[in-house]
């Protein structure tokens, strides 16, 4: 994938899509990338004294990035202090410095729900945000849907989700590659079975 500088000072976030659409279901991968930040952040060390390497505490540190500036999270659940029903965002990355949280979920729907999707997903974590936003101390959480249809097509909203992670404006064209590859690899799976 080429690389794509934000015009803007914060972090680019890349969401490979294509690993959503071939396996089927949510299993976001995404990469932190800004020209002299990609090196300082790392999984956070374990500080456990009896020198064991826990397979648990392992497994758990693969699913977050962490630096004195940003937090990312992936595929895993936000504790909270009461229980609510939608606490797993596929990626959940705070900026420490200016206390900002953005819940980014991913959906590669059927063209005809795609509108239906991107609203669902904003409802879904609303009650969340809120949460967050009291435990965290943070000034905003913001759910930033990404959704592009498994044939390609991109809606309005998704420019202002991209806007709003400071991505590159051109960033919706990767994305839309990434689906339609990751659709015709289903479909020759699928005309390929015996």
């Amino acid at each position: 994938m080429p690389e794509l500088h934000s015009p803007l000072p914060p972090p680019v976030l890349y969401v490979r899509v294509s690993s959503l659409v071939a396996s089927g279901h949510c299993s976001s991968r995404a990469l932190l990338r800004r020209p002299g930040l990609d090196h300082t952040l790392k999984y956070p060390q374990d500080n456990n004294d009896d020198g064991n390497d826990d397979d648990n505490n392992s497994n758990n540190n693969n699913n977050v990035l962490e630096n004195e500036n940003f937090k990312l999270y992936w595929n895993r659940s936000i504790l909270t202090d009461k229980t609510i029903s939608f606490n797993r965002p596929d990626i959940t990355f705070m900026n420490k410095k200016t206390k900002n949280t953005f819940l980014i979920d991913i959906a590669v729907p059927n063209t005809h729900n795609l509108v239906k999707t991107i609203t669902d997903k904003q409802n879904k974590y609303q009650e969340l945000t809120n949460e967050i936003c009291a435990m965290w101390k943070q000034k905003a959480a913001q759910v930033i849907p990404i959704a592009i249809s498994s044939t390609g097509v991109i809606p309005k909203s998704l420019s202002q989700s991209l806007t709003r992670l400071n991505l590159h404006p051109n960033t919706y064209i990767q994305l839309q590659k990434s689906v339609i590859l990751g659709t015709c690899s289903i479909v020759r799976d699928f005309l390929n079975y015996k």
